[in-house]
């Protein structure tokens, strides 16, 4: 998608509410903006986001860009579950870089769904499928790709609807759900304001088209036997 991870934020400390999770994009090359999220409410929750962000990190050499630290001890010692990309301070973290470590396990891990897409998907299509998360996509991935593409709810539910209908594109790459916001019946009305002359257009398409075909069958019918024959 032309966009390059280059900072991770993500604190959680004992009596404190834990931080929002920050993400930095590089976007064609040139400082993009900074994706901000809600933690999770649970602690088992928040631990796991700590895992999969220090091995993001790790896997995009962010070194001291990445800052990390999710924690529910005081204590400075060997904790048996903490993240820190500071210092090591748990088996749970040793057990992760054992694995980060093993590149042969890594590369078979590497999602080659990009590449397996059909060509003539559209790019808001193709991002639909990339930041979809249990085939949902969220209402921060929703903005990014509207952002990112200059598009606004119709249009990214017209190229939702239109995947259903790629013969070569597997059905269970479709999102299933997409977290549009709610809109009034008035603003739906506006959105399709910049529809409509597109519409328009393509009806006169469509309508030309009848016309064309329908005097064809005319001239068809309208032929003679011996006509008929000479053309078999």
């Amino acid at each position: 998608m032309n966009k390059e991870i280059n900072g991770l934020n993500f604190w959680v400390v004992p009596q404190k509410s834990p931080g929002k999770i920050s993400i930095s994009m590089n976007i064609n090359d040139k400082s993009g903006d900074k994706l901000v999220c809600s933690p999770p409410k649970t602690w088992d929750q928040q631990l796991t986001v700590a895992c999969f962000l220090y091995s993001v990190a790790k896997y995009a050499n962010l070194g001291n860009r990445a800052n990390i630290l999710c924690t529910n001890s005081r204590s400075r010692g060997d904790l048996e579950q903490s993240i820190s990309t500071k210092h090591i301070k748990s088996k749970l973290q040793k057990t992760l870089n054992d694995i980060l470590d093993d590149q042969d396990f890594i590369d078979g891990l590497v999602p080659k769904t990009s590449d397996e897409l059909p060509k003539d998907l559209s790019p808001i299509q193709r991002d639909l499928i990339l930041m979809s998360v249990n085939n949902t996509v969220g209402q921060s991935d929703l903005f990014t790709i509207k952002k990112t593409h200059g598009s606004n709810d119709i249009q990214i539910y017209k190229e939702w609807e239109a995947m259903k209908h790629i013969e070569a594109l597997d059905e269970s790459l479709v999102p299933l759900k997409i977290h549009f916001k709610s809109f009034s019946i008035t603003e739906v009305m506006e959105l399709l304001k910049d529809e409509v002359p597109a519409l328009r257009e393509k009806a006169d398409d469509l309508e030309e088209l009848l016309y064309s075909s329908q005097m064809k069958l005319k001239h068809l019918r309208g032929r003679s036997l011996w006509q008929r024959i000479l053309n078999k």
